[in-house]
């Protein structure tokens, strides 16, 4: 805004002047409230977010337990059978199986000549 104050009154001239720094100063009040708006709005933004992620953050770590090693892990012989009391024990369970021997390793087999598996034995994990 450009004024003349040439074509005033020296008493206007002042008051233009005075009128103008007034401006002036709610401009630059306005300018400052804005902005410490604008922060106090982005202070309570990131508030915000740290409120959110500090339950997850500061929450201790959950104790991981291993677990006990099973019994399967750790086998151990507890009883040698002959050949006859593992079928004998077979028979009891309701399998009918024998005994045959490729190239020196006996294997056992059901009646029809199929192959008995055993369950894989479990190996152990190391703690």
């Amino acid at each position: 805004m450009t004024t003349d104050h040439d074509s005033l009154s020296p008493e206007g001239a002042r008051r233009a002047q005075a009128i103008l720094e007034l401006a002036n100063q709610a401009l630059d009040e306005r300018v400052r409230v804005r902005r410490g708006r604008r922060a106090v709005r982005a202070g309570l933004a990131l508030a915000l977010v740290a409120a959110a992620i500090a339950p997850f953050a500061l929450r201790p770590a959950e104790p991981t337990s291993t677990p006990s090693m099973p019994m399967a892990a750790t086998p151990s012989v507890v009883e040698r059978l002959s050949d006859d009391a593992l079928l004998d024990e077979l028979a009891k369970l309701g399998i009918d199986a024998g005994l045959i021997d490729v190239a020196g390793a006996v294997r056992v087999v059901r009646s029809d000549g199929s192959p008995l598996d055993f369950p894989a034995p479990v190996r152990p994990t190391s703690s």
